[in-house]
């Protein structure tokens, strides 16, 4: 998470392919049976 607290860049940007953000969450099942809502709370 330092990279993302000494990002100054504002908005959806890359950063260095090294500097692993995120994984794909394939252990997670989408299903159209719960009432959930998801909210980008991104600027």
């Amino acid at each position: 998470m330092s990279v993302v607290e000494s990002c100054a860049q504002k908005g959806f940007h890359v950063h260095p392919e090294d500097e692993k953000l995120f994984v794909e969450a394939d252990h997670v099942q989408y299903t159209t049976n719960h009432g959930t809502t998801i909210v980008d709370m991104r600027k």
